[in-house]
């Protein structure tokens, strides 16, 4: 459903500072397996053309993510609205479901 609300094309990195992101990222949980979970945060600087600044939301099942906090994110165009390849972005959309 996401990847349905996604522009065509990818935005340009300096259009995502104050946006929130999406990464799909393979990480170890507390329990010490491995997933793929998208991992969400608010862009705040771009590094360079692949690189942006992210304020990561806490992540409590996460090993080494329980409390968020600022880290770079590599985000490449070949890998923007992919699903399910490790890297892979895009932008966080709020999605609510009608109860009716």
């Amino acid at each position: 459903m996401h990847s349905q609300l996604q522009p065509f094309s990818r935005p340009d990195l300096n259009a995502l500072i104050d946006r929130r992101i999406d990464v799909l990222y393979d990480v170890e949980l507390e329990d010490s397996t491995k997933d793929l979970r998208w991992c969400q945060g608010k862009v705040v600087s771009v590094i360079d053309d692949k690189n942006v600044q992210v304020d990561w939301d806490p992540a409590p099942d996460i090993a080494g993510s329980e409390e968020g906090g600022l880290s770079p994110a590599r985000l490449l165009p070949s890998k923007w609205n992919k699903d399910g390849v490790n890297g892979a972005w895009r932008l966080d959309v709020d999605i609510y479901e009608d109860d009716e």
